[in-house]
């Protein structure tokens, strides 16, 4: 398999160990070329979700195109941080399509950071990079310019 795409929209009772039971139990994530997870609305997701994913995401070697849609989880910087040592270690990313909208902890350095992170991927052109970051209201255009 090369392809996934799931959706756990407004799965309300999803928490960390889902996702972490959902990498574990899937072996085939490690070959996928393309993977799209959508976890909108699933509002129990916190921090601890996103550093069980990096941690499995590292493993994928071969990923190519990803998407991920956290859009009204409970994360903040810290779980959106952990999963930049992940995007680092995918070389063959050529597509980038993250959802943070709305995750109304989440503060504008966050999105400065990674999008440093993803300009250093060697295969990934910008316009195939799309960081949405809408309705949270810590992020504003004072802090997300380049300095």
């Amino acid at each position: 398999m090369q392809d996934i795409h799931l959706s756990f929209r407004e799965c309300k009772l999803i928490t960390h160990e889902g996702v972490e039971g959902l990498f574990k139990s899937f072996e085939g994530f490690k070959s996928l070329k393309r993977m799209s997870l959508d976890f909108r609305e699933c509002t129990l997701l916190e921090d601890e979700a996103l550093i069980r994913m990096s941690s499995a995401l590292k493993d994928c070697f071969t990923l190519e195109r990803l998407s991920l849609n956290f859009s009204w989880c409970s994360l903040t910087n810290k779980g959106i941080k952990e999963l930049f040592p992940a995007l680092e270690s995918l070389e063959r990313l050529t597509s980038v399509d993250l959802d943070f909208s709305s995750c109304r902890k989440v503060q504008d350095e966050v999105f400065r950071e990674m999008k440093n992170i993803l300009d250093e991927l060697p295969m990934l052109e910008s316009e195939n990079l799309s960081l949405k970051f809408t309705e949270n209201f810590k992020v504003d255009d004072r802090k997300i310019k380049k300095q």
